[in-house]
């Protein structure tokens, strides 16, 4: 929340292009830039860089996965969900790449929802 908040006044100042490698993001790359420019750009610019280069590269690893499972649809669910800049980020990247994108509408993407499933799935075996 902390991220988005601050990331709101800021804009992508460092344009870093993810970093994966076998199927993990490099966020100690991130940090470390993140770290080298703590006194020469504002905090909300550090903010909203690290907020794109999540988003990036997690629509970046989603797409991997799906161009490699064959799928045509991409799920954003979780914590950061929350996060709207993430999400629309991500929803912009996955559609660019010619995937369907969706996320909870019914349901909250956070702890809420985990705890709906396991009611579910509770449910299911009696």
């Amino acid at each position: 929340m902390k991220l988005e908040s601050t990331a709101a006044y800021g804009k992508d100042a460092l344009k870093l292009q993810p970093r994966v490698r076998g199927g993990i993001l490099d966020t100690r790359f991130l940090l470390e830039e993140v770290y080298r420019r703590r006194d020469s750009l504002p905090v909300a610019d550090l903010a909203c860089s690290a907020q794109s280069y999540l988003a990036r590269g997690l629509a970046e690893l989603a797409t991997l996965a799906a161009e490699r499972f064959e799928v045509e649809t991409i799920g954003f669910s979780g914590g950061v969900a929350y996060n709207e800049e993430i999400a629309l980020m991500m929803r912009r990247y996955v559609q660019e790449r010619g995937f369907r994108f969706i996320m909870h509408d019914k349901v909250p993407p956070g702890d809420a929802g985990i705890s709906f499933g396991q009611a579910i799935v509770a449910g299911w075996s009696f």
